[in-house]
């Protein structure tokens, strides 16, 4: 089993508690991270974590998602635009509250997949593949 895990969730747990009550137009401040909103941030952490769980269930799956994600990036979009575009086509546009509670309904379900995967199994990723021990660490990380 995976410890790593439950820190991910744990780490997850925490920041939902810091945005659970806070009133709507919160999602839209600025943060130091590169001027992103709190949107932003949330949105690059959903994505991720989809990718992540994409990567668990099959390299084929994994690198499907990539390519279509990739082909933005090469054609010069930035994290952002290429977020808000994924969120738009596979997540009904979803921002602000309704981002947050996607992301936090989503966040258990990567933390039960990796808590029950080997932790010496390669996974698919961005840059080499990467034991899926390292892979919900960097998602903890992030």
């Amino acid at each position: 089993m995976l410890t790593e895990a439950k820190d991910f969730q744990d780490e997850s747990d925490a920041l939902a508690a810091v945005l659970a009550d806070a009133p709507g137009d919160v999602f839209e401040t600025v943060t130091q991270f590169k001027g992103w909103t709190i949107d932003d941030v949330i949105a690059h952490l959903h994505l991720w974590n989809v990718a992540a769980r994409l990567t668990l269930e099959s390299r084929e799956t994994f690198q499907a998602f990539f390519t279509d994600v990739g082909k933005q990036f090469m054609a010069g979009k930035g994290h952002i635009e290429v977020q808000r575009a994924w969120l738009d086509e596979h997540a009904d546009g979803a921002r602000g509250r309704a981002l947050f509670d996607l992301w936090r309904e989503t966040c258990p379900t990567i933390a039960g997949a990796y808590a029950g995967a080997d932790p010496d199994m390669r996974v698919a990723w961005a840059g080499p593949d990467m034991g899926a021990r390292a892979a919900i660490v960097a998602r903890q990380m992030e």
